[in-house]
C-alpha cells in the first residue's frame, strides 16, 4: 500500500482490465436482476427504519412493490429498566453469584 493506500493488486487489476477493454468499468455481474430502482429501494429502507415492527410483507403490500428481500421480523420490545432497577438487579446478580459454580452439580443430578 502505498500513499493512496490503494493495493498493487487493485492498481495491476484496473491497469490489467484497461489495458483489455480500454476502460476501468468493471464487467456486468452475474446473478439475479434487481427488481427495484434504487429510489424504491430507499423508500423500503426508510419505511423499515420508520416502523421497526412492519414486515416486509406489510411495507410492500402498502407501496405496491414487490418483495425486496427484506426478512419479515418482528422487532423485540424490551422491557423498560429505570436506573434504581438496574442498580438493583446488579446487586441482586453479584449476591448470587455463587450458584454459577453450583449449576454444573446440579445439572447432573437431573
Amino acid at each position: 500500500m502505498g500513499r493512496l493506500k490503494v493495493s498493487k493488486g487493485a492498481v495491476h487489476g484496473t491497469l490489467k482490465r484497461f489495458g483489455e477493454t480500454g476502460s476501468v468499468v468493471s464487467k456486468a455481474r452475474s446473478g439475479r436482476p434487481k427488481v427495484t430502482t434504487p429510489s424504491e429501494d430507499q423508500y423500503i429502507k426508510l419505511s423499515s427504519l420508520r416502523d421497526g415492527k412492519a414486515t416486509s410483507t406489510r411495507i410492500c403490500t402498502q407501496t405496491g412493490l414487490p418483495r425486496s428481500g427484506l426478512r419479515g421480523r418482528v422487532a423485540v420490545s424490551e422491557p423498560l429498566i429505570r436506573r434504581g432497577d438496574t442498580a438493583k438487579h446488579f446487586g441482586w446478580a453479584k449476591k448470587y453469584e455463587h450458584f454459577k459454580k453450583m449449576l454444573p452439580g446440579l445439572l447432573k443430578l437431573h
